[in-house]
């Protein structure tokens, strides 16, 4: 999110803003412009220049506020203030919430594209454990579960959230696509539950594609017409 959820600056607060990243690359050894990728940097300088908050901060002796934390922030929360800022594709970026102890909880959600989201139990929370890359999965349930200890921004788990509500809906109605795996996505795919399987690894690829997943690897025009046919029947699903 590098180019949106920036605060807006003049013309001369633009330029004063860029000579305060070219001293910090000079202070740290190393560009700073990455940090605006999950960060509104130009709201956090706009308010703290010249105080000792900012400085601070440069020199790596603190972390700004949760206030100018973007929607894909690991924690991103409800101080923000992009807190329930609409989403392209409708709805509201809603950010998680900090205890008195520091402990961050993402938020809650209730049902995603019209499947419930719920808690793992234990067995799901041992196979999370033993398979820490593995952000969620649809449950024989009909519920999404998703990965407690995945790292996670609350924007990236709704994301792992929409990928598993449509495998879920691809199982329910029997939606069977049919289109050529390239060579490139099979070897993405090899070693895991979906490699051996012909239909999952074609489910698990549009599912990506359905979330904008890189890991989908390269569309082919064959598999971009039939995620327009799976967005088309989720969408007179929903």
């Amino acid at each position: 999110m590098k180019d949106r959820f920036n605060t807006k600056l003049d013309p001369d607060e633009e330029k004063q803003f860029k000579e305060f990243l070219k001293r910090l690359k000079d202070l740290r050894g190393e560009d700073p412009s990455h940090e605006t990728d999950d960060y509104d940097l130009r709201g956090y300088w706009k308010e703290f220049k010249g105080r000792d908050e900012l400085m601070q901060w440069a020199m790596g002796l603190g972390h700004g506020p949760d206030t100018y934390k973007k929607p894909n922030h690991p924690t991103f929360s409800r101080e923000s203030i992009y807190h329930g800022a609409e989403k392209p594709e409708g709805g509201k970026f809603i950010g998680g919430s900090w205890d008195a102890e520091g402990n961050f909880t993402p938020p809650k959600m209730g049902k995603v594209l019209g499947y419930p989201v719920r808690d793992p139990n234990e067995g799901e929370l041992q196979f999370f454990g033993n398979s820490p890359s593995t952000a969620g999965y649809a449950a024989p349930d009909g519920a999404i579960v998703l990965n407690p200890n995945s790292g996670l921004s609350p924007y990236e788990r709704e994301a792992v959230a929409r990928n598993e509500a449509s495998r879920l809906w691809m199982r329910d109605n029997n939606f069977q696509p049919s289109f050529t795996v390239t060579e490139a996505q099979q070897r993405n795919l090899a070693g895991t539950a979906y490699g051996a399987d012909p239909l999952a690894a074609q489910q698990t690829i549009l599912s990506r594609l359905f979330t904008g997943d890189p890991s989908a690897g390269q569309a082919t025009s064959e598999q971009m017409i039939w995620l327009q046919f799976l967005k088309s029947a989720m969408g007179k699903q929903e």
